[in-house]
């Protein structure tokens, strides 16, 4: 949740500028064809650094299930974008790199198009998605969720170079 007061009308037009029909906006997908555990990667870009992620970039490696408790999700964090090739860009939709082909949000699974999500709007302080159907509780899952994310923040502001 937005812990700024701002206008519902102001918060939906950033939200609709933030998350376009096709996903969210600032964000690049990609799977390797399952070669790891870690077969999707989403990368996180744009002007979000701030507190919430000690001023580094934001990615996210999982399988199909991240969910699930054998299932593979795990965030990391990076100076630099982790996509950015030689040439100084990242590769274009259906181009490959060392994260894999570059895929559409919308070609992810739905378990970690939700994860991606849930992410995408902490980061940008959009208010939360629906939590995954298994989770019964909400009000439970969002408490749990921001705590983990402070708790990364946390972590790395008090990292010393």
């Amino acid at each position: 949740m937005t812990s700024r007061r701002v206008s519902p009308k102001v918060l939906q037009a950033r939200r609709d500028c933030l998350i376009t029909s096709d996903g969210p906006r600032f964000v690049r997908c990609y799977d390797n064809g399952g070669r790891t555990c870690d077969r999707y990667t989403v990368v996180f870009y744009g002007r979000y650094r701030h507190t919430k992620t000690g001023g580094e970039f934001v990615y996210l490696t999982m399988d199909d299930r991240p969910f699930h408790p054998q299932g593979f999700g795990q965030h990391g964090s990076s100076r630099e974008l982790i996509d950015v090739v030689n040439s100084g860009r990242a590769p274009g939709p259906g181009k490959e790199c060392h994260l894999g082909k570059r895929v559409k949000f919308k070609d992810l699974p739905a378990d970690c198009r939700k994860l991606a999500l849930s992410d995408y709007c902490v980061i940008w302080d959009l208010d939360l998605p629906e939590p995954p159907k298994h989770v019964a509780d909400r009000e439970e899952w969002e408490t749990n969720f921001q705590a983990e994310m402070q708790t990364y923040a946390n972590e790395k502001s008090s990292r010393t170079i």
